[in-house]
């Protein structure tokens, strides 16, 4: 999974960049407790 690919699929960055920005490091801390739980596990 690529960090920029969802953004890619929303157009909404266009209207409402700051909530792109929040998508953006939510779905970023998502990944990033996914493989901390891989490395966990």
């Amino acid at each position: 999974m690529v960090p920029g690919g969802m953004s890619k699929k929303r157009p909404v960055k266009d209207s409402v960049p700051g909530d792109m920005e929040n998508a953006d490091a939510l779905f970023a801390a998502q990944l990033q407790a996914t493989i901390n739980g891989l490395k966990l596990d």
